[in-house]
């Protein structure tokens, strides 16, 4: 492969070419070859190769194709009649070399391909020769010109922004005020990281702009929101240079990293600035979409400008009703004030030709007063006069007769019914008197009776407290140490029991308790709860006393239930028995 390649690059006359559609150069003139300078022309040698392509100082000096009559093929860069720079060289048997050339040899990054499109090999190329064999990703070689021209046209043109923006050159009105109120206007915007020229909307960059920044860095190309947005080229400081798509700052999309010599280092896709999958990428495809796009921001901005020219119309056509219809008002107002000033000139006409009339006739009634008729009338006017006075006078001394007597009966009716109130009340008085007359008779009647069965009932509770005591008397020798009996039945006088022994040996427990100190002859009696009705004896030094239980109380401390007692007939003796109180009869 390498032999063959050989005694390609060893002619002189190898041309360069292919899309020449893009190129702006003028046709070549004449057959004199030598004489084409910067132009475009085609020569066939006597072998019968063929060259197209670009001339200069009659060389083949840039984009150029040839093609030998055996079938073999170049299509590159020239320079001098030789090859130099980007180019492809394919073989009859489908054989191609893609890469780089220095002076008709194989110089630089390279790829050799199969006829089936697999690789050969692919490395560092030096003088024909392979020196470093290693991976070249296919898609960071310019594989035809119209790539490499569109790289150089996008280039130029990013170069050419950024010189016009360097002066300051746009169509864009420019802004004006506070940075943050710019809005459709061209303007420039220091900050510490970078300097902005471009497009202004709503206070940002929006639109297309040129960005420098601290490290001599510049970018061209689609701002939004106050980034980089859109379709845009990157120049780095030292030559190199990105074309693609950038998200907020960073490449976003497909693009191509190329060298400072126009070489591409990457062309792929790109995410969040990190290069992260090789593809090939059609720069004539980005330049088409931006063409769209801008098409497309362009028919936006036709229509927004027709909407605002249309608004304008809209609001000159307010404006021009507006007035018309302030002047309407206007008129109307004036209309209407000239005629109230005509009525009112003419009300004050009609007033004063009244007047005039008025004191016309009055002189003369007055002339003709003076007359004998005249006089003759006013006597009986005036006597007509005095009599209605007259009458007048009598017609309100009727009407104050008639109110005084309204008054006065009006009077006479406030009287009666005072006295008839005076008389309800008295009668409302005696009657309340009178029921509480009979309700008090009534009461002292129930008081009589009840102090009468009172004293019954007292009558029969002396005759049954006697009846006790005497039943006390007759127990006190059986009853050990004062103890006391007690009737325990509920709500009823059962006969006392006989001896205390019952008692202790009963379903009630019945205990003694002494109170106070050597007390052998008065006792306390404890139950148990529930003997609400018992009747207890109690023996005192003034003899045995009947007390009915009062109530049952439990000392939590102890556990025992002692029972208040309290006499039928108030006894002192039972009233002071209660537990834990000291017994005032004990000396």
């Amino acid at each position: 492969m390498l032999k063959k390649l050989s005694f390609l690059i060893s002619l002189n006359l190898l041309l360069t070419g292919t899309a020449f559609g893009q190129s702006d150069m003028p046709a070549c003139a004449g057959s004199d070859i030598s004489a084409w300078d910067n132009c475009i022309g085609s020569w066939t040698y006597a072998k019968g190769n063929k060259y197209v392509g670009e001339w200069k100082n009659g060389t083949m000096t840039g984009q150029g194709t040839y093609k030998f009559s055996d079938g073999r093929q170049y299509i590159g860069e020239y320079k001098d009649n030789k090859y130099n720079g980007q180019g492809t060289f394919t073989f009859p048997n489908g054989e191609k070399y893609v890469g780089q050339w220095k002076d008709d040899m194989i110089n630089g990054r390279g790829i050799f391909y199969n006829p089936d499109g697999s690789v050969q090999e692919s490395g560092i190329y030096g003088n024909g020769k392979l020196v470093v064999a290693q991976y070249i990703d296919p898609n960071t070689l310019i594989v035809n010109e119209v790539q490499r021209l569109e790289a150089k046209r996008i280039k130029k043109e990013a170069e050419i922004a950024v010189n016009k923006a360097e002066i300051g050159q746009s169509s864009t009105p420019t802004c004006e005020g506070d940075s943050n109120s710019w809005n459709n206007c061209f303007g420039k915007l220091r900050s510490n990281a970078y300097t902005y020229i471009g497009e202004f909307k709503t206070g940002v960059a929006s639109g297309k702009g040129v960005r420098f920044d601290n490290y001599g860095a510049k970018f061209v190309g689609e701002f939004s929101n106050g980034k980089i947005n859109g379709q845009g080229t990157n120049l780095g400081k030292n030559g190199e240079y990105f074309i693609g798509d950038f998200i907020d700052d960073r490449p976003n999309g497909k693009g191509i990293k190329f060298a400072a010599d126009g070489s591409i280092e990457e062309s792929g896709i790109y995410r969040d600035g990190t290069f992260r999958r090789s593809q090939f990428v059609d720069l004539i495809q980005l330049a088409e979409a931006v063409r769209l796009r801008e098409v497309k921001k362009a028919e936006e901005k036709r229509i927004e400008e027709i909407e605002r020219k249309r608004l304008t119309e809209e609001k000159k056509a307010q404006e021009l009703e507006r007035q018309r219809l302030a002047e309407e008002i206007r008129i109307k107002y004036a209309k209407e004030a000239e005629e109230k000033r005509t009525r009112e000139a003419k009300a004050e006409e009609e007033r004063r030709t009244q007047e005039a009339k008025l004191a016309k006739e009055a002189e003369e009634r007055r002339v003709w007063l003076t007359t004998p008729e005249g006089k003759k009338f006013a006597a009986a006017e005036a006597a007509k006069i005095k009599m209605e006075e007259a009458e007048r006078q009598r017609y309100f001394a009727i009407e104050e007769a008639k109110a005084k007597k309204q008054e006065a009966e009006k009077l006479r009716l406030e009287a009666k019914q005072k006295r008839e109130e005076a008389e309800r009340q008295k009668t409302e008085e005696a009657e309340r008197q009178k029921a509480a007359a009979i309700e008090e008779a009534r009461v002292k009647k129930e008081e009589a009776e009840r102090q009468k069965a009172l004293i019954a009932e007292r009558a029969r509770v002396e005759k049954e407290e006697l009846e006790r005591q005497k039943l006390a008397r007759s127990n006190q020798s059986t009853a050990s140490n004062g103890v006391i009996a007690a009737d325990l039945s509920q709500g009823k006088d059962s006969p006392y029991c006989e001896k205390m022994k019952n008692w202790a040996s009963g379903s009630r427990e019945l205990v003694a308790a002494y109170i106070g100190e050597s007390m052998s002859s008065i006792s306390l009696i404890r139950f148990r709860k529930g003997d609400l009705s018992c009747l207890a004896v109690i023996d005192t030094p003034k003899g045995p006393v009947n007390c009915r239980v009062e109530k049952i109380r439990k000392d939590e401390k102890s556990g025992v239930v002692y029972a208040d007692l309290r006499g039928f007939l108030g006894d002192a003796v039972c009233s002071v028995l209660r537990t834990g109180e000291p017994n005032p009869f004990v000396h």
